[in-house]
């Protein structure tokens, strides 16, 4: 089979910004995942569950998943097996929705928000150590990812 790419191409992987990318986020999930054990989440329940707690500061309308998901950018069917988890751990309640009779409310029970609070703060010292290599261009790299999470919605 004869190769699609060059020799040139393929020779540095550190100038391919995806793969910077990939290795990044590896890193960086393994630091929460790592982090997060002690809590006995998942990088994923965190991440829903965050999003739960912010939406739940900065939203006046019920949460759904639908909601939820766009939220962290991505499929709703995705999050449904992480919020049944969640839900049979009595760290969210899904019950019914006041208006869309097909939609579930979702929110946090006690439990779960006692846990989102403490965890938050474990990511947030963990994040820091993580970012810390970026010095004073930590905002500037934050306003670059913001900048392609827009102009990719």
């Amino acid at each position: 089979m004869k190769s699609v790419f060059t020799y040139q191409e393929l020779r540095n992987p550190n100038e391919d910004s995806g793969f910077l990318l990939l290795l990044t986020y590896n890193l960086w999930e393994q630091n929460h995942k790592k982090v997060l054990q002690k809590h006995q989440l998942t990088h994923t329940q965190f991440a829903v569950l965050a999003s739960i707690y912010w939406l739940s500061l900065h939203n006046d309308s019920p949460i759904t998943q639908i909601i939820l998901a766009k939220h962290i950018k991505t499929n709703p069917m995705n999050i449904s097996p992480t919020l049944k988890g969640l839900e049979k751990r009595d760290l969210v309640a899904r019950p019914p929705h006041p208006v869309d009779v097909r939609a579930k409310m979702i929110t946090l029970t006690p439990k779960g928000d006692e846990l989102i609070q403490k965890a938050v703060i474990t990511v947030q010292h963990a994040e820091k150590r993580f970012f810390e290599a970026l010095g004073k261009n930590n905002t500037r790299f934050k306003n670059y990812l913001i900048k392609i999470i827009i102009s990719n919605s």
